[in-house]
């Protein structure tokens, strides 16, 4: 009996030994990726969420990229000064406005090389900047059929237009009469959105953008104009500015938040919405189940923010040779009845110079995915996937990368299968500065809300996940349509979605992981006793095969 003993437990500690190598082998290179931590893009921030959910699967990389979804500015701003590892922004950057950021981008991340050698633009996300409004029809009845010239769009923002019954008439009948105040909510932070807002002002509705900007240059009451100082030669001179002027013709002042969140939180709250209308990617209302209006293009068709007309809007935008687009919200070369402006693109900012090999291969097989197989999300959270076209400039500037796999081979390491079932998730924001940092990692369930600061570190959950379809009932569905032909620079596929009820049923295993997470954070003694555990049971199956075999 003791030698059976003595011949046990041999075994077994021999098994345990080679077990727990095994564990050991596994668990360093599961944790060989190096973790990144970036932000920026509220624009984009839908869908680099759902994308940073994606990859965290084991599955599809177990790669950890926690980012912050607060605004293109910051973006800029923190990859610049190195905070991030890195940025997500829907323009590039303000040149002469923002060559501090790029002298401190190489001086000190760069380490002394060039910015243009230092980092690249990839484009990685196609949307449709939509105006979310919150306005009941005479029957007290959600409103749904807001239509809008571009330069009512134009009016709304610059106080120009104030009450809903001035836009009564053949497009809005249900408005005649109405006395409600127009409440327009701006972006207070610097902001993608109210850059490319500006832009199609000054596209479309240059004499309505003119008065704006004499406004704030000679009313008394914008001595406390909340665009920056950089900002203002530029904003006198007729350009597009990142930092909407909170005051309004007339002196009235617009709703103010911070980050993508912050505006649709506003225009959804049920006591401050009523009235309201606001800019952001077309998919923060989707996922709120509120209306974005319909803008009228260049063809005289009213058209939304979806999959098809964001494609088509898209084609006539022109690649400038730095991986960032000209956008032609006049499609000037033919309008199309078909497409939404404006229109847009969003882009990460990757460094090629000067970057860890290991964060270089965890970025690149991260942007791999998200310009590959992650864009079969695009039309579900009202984005535009990305076209063949735009796909090989993303490709090209990812193979500059530390670590990337050749460009023929990009995909490839990316996904092979179809992306996981979408969660829908609405990004959280890190509040931090250039000397913080901004962490966070897993993913969390439940509503975030938004804001920036100043100052101090940060640590946050990487993704809010789960289903954001507000109400505990009812149904709600997207689907988005593909066009074919032209230069496309949008793309030409289609994809749906859809949850009914309380949006619970796709989401309850990464909810119960959630609240189990928010019990008990794992330690290093956790993991510890995770592996001596797993080992100690796999060293007993081990042992008693062997003498099972041996008998």
């Amino acid at each position: 009996m003791k030698t059976l003993l003595a011949r046990v437990s041999a075994v077994i500690g021999a098994s345990f030994v080679a077990c727990s190598s095994l564990l050991l082998t596994n668990v360093t290179a599961a944790s060989a990726a190096a973790a990144l931590n970036g932000g920026g893009s509220g624009f984009a921030g839908l869908e680099i969420s759902q994308w940073q959910a994606d990859v965290a699967s084991p599955a599809h990389g177990g790669l950890q990229i926690n980012f912050s979804s607060q605004s293109s500015g910051i973006g800029r701003q923190y990859f610049a000064s190195n905070t991030w590892d890195f940025g997500a922004s829907d323009i590039k950057y303000i040149v002469p406005a923002e060559n501090q950021y790029l002298s401190q981008m190489q001086s000190g991340r760069c380490g002394g090389t060039t910015a243009a050698q230092c980092f690249v633009y990839v484009p990685v996300s196609a949307g449709g900047l939509g105006f979310m409004y919150n306005l009941s029809d005479s029957s007290g009845s959600r409103a749904t059929d807001l239509k809008l010239t571009p330069a009512q769009v134009c009016q709304i923002f610059t106080g120009a237009i104030s009450s809903w019954g001035q836009l009564a008439g053949s497009l809005n009948p249900w408005l005649s009469g109405s006395t409600q105040t127009i409440t327009p909510v701006v972006r207070q932070d610097e902001a993608g959105e109210s850059y490319v807002l500006s832009q199609y002002c000054i596209a479309e509705d240059p004499a309505d953008w003119n008065t704006f900007v004499k406004f704030q240059d000679t009313a008394a009451c914008t001595g406390g104009q909340d665009y920056t100082s950089i900002d203002a030669p530029y904003f006198a001179a007729g350009e597009p500015i990142p930092i909407w002027p909170s005051i309004l013709e007339g002196c009235k002042s617009a709703s103010v938040a911070s980050g993508a969140d912050g505006v649709a939180n506003t225009v959804e709250d049920p006591s401050q919405g009523p009235g309201s209308i606001t800019y952001d990617a077309a998919g923060y209302a989707e996922v709120r189940q509120f209306p974005n209006a319909y803008v009228e293009n260049a063809a005289g068709d009213y058209t939304l923010p979806n999959a098809q007309s964001v494609t088509v809007a898209l084609e006539y935008a022109s690649p400038i040779g730095d991986g960032t687009f000209k956008l032609d919200f006049s499609e000037s070369s033919g309008a199309d009845p078909r497409a939404y402006n404006p229109s847009t693109y969003s882009y990460i900012l990757a460094q090629t110079a000067n970057f860890a090999l290991s964060k270089g291969q965890t970025l690149s097989q991260f942007l791999c995915y998200a310009i590959g197989a992650g864009q079969g999300r695009a039309a579900q959270l009202l984005y535009a996937p990305l076209s063949t076209q735009v796909e090989d400039i993303g490709l090209t500037a990812i193979e500059k990368i530390p670590g990337a796999p050749p460009g023929s081979t990009c995909l490839a390491h990316a996904v092979s299968s179809a992306p996981p079932p979408l969660h829908k998730v609405t990004p959280v924001v890190t509040p931090g500065s250039p000397g913080g940092t901004s962490t966070g990692t897993g993913s969390t369930s439940g509503t975030s809300s938004s804001g920036t600061g100043s100052s101090g570190t940060s640590s946050g959950a990487g993704s809010t996940t789960g289903s954001q379809v507000a109400g505990s009932s009812g149904s709600h569905s997207s689907a988005g349509t593909s066009s074919s032909g032209g230069k496309q620079l949008g793309s030409g596929s289609t994809n749906a979605s859809s949850s009914t009820g309380n949006g619970t049923s796709e989401t309850t295993e990464a909810n119960a992981s959630a609240a189990l997470a928010a019990t008990h954070s794992p330690t290093n003694y956790d993991a510890l006793w995770s592996i001596l555990e797993g080992a100690g049971l796999c060293a007993v199956g081990v042992a008693f095969a062997g003498l099972k075999s041996r008998s």
